[in-house]
């Protein structure tokens, strides 16, 4: 199917609907609160980012801990090699531990947070956790 061409005179010729100044400025006026609150959301959710970074970070160094439901406290935490907690494949994972450049989850956070990779991370191994603890 080809699409057709539109002639100078054609286009010149098409009605179009326009509103008034004062309701165009009042779309403007409209349209630019829109902007604003995007722009204010966008940057909460980057403080919200930032906030959730710092608070993984608390929690893999074990200065911010969660407590039971009956109010008592967890037991500590156990280190166990990664090799221990399942297969790793094809991923920064794998490169870092065949490399022998960490050696525990702790150095193995720290070393993938430069990176990008830590929530990935986390989520692996949260997920190990959980199914060895079961």
């Amino acid at each position: 199917m080809s699409q057709m061409n539109i002639t100078q005179q054609t286009l010149l010729g098409t009605q179009v609907h326009l509103p008034t100044l004062p309701e165009q400025q009042k779309i403007a006026a409209f349209m630019g609160a829109v902007d604003r609150k995007i722009q204010q959301l966008k940057r909460k959710q980057e403080l919200l980012e930032q906030y959730k970074k710092g608070v993984v970070q608390q929690l893999f160094s074990q200065q911010l801990r969660f407590k039971r439901k009956d109010g008592g406290e967890f037991p500590e935490w156990e280190e166990k090699p990664l090799g221990s907690l399942g297969e790793f494949r094809t991923s920064s994972v794998d490169k870092l531990t065949e490399e022998g450049q960490a050696r525990s989850a702790g150095e193995l956070h720290e070393r993938l947070s430069s990176r990008g990779d830590r929530y990935a991370l986390l989520e692996r191994l949260c997920g190990r956790l959980q199914r060895q603890s079961k």
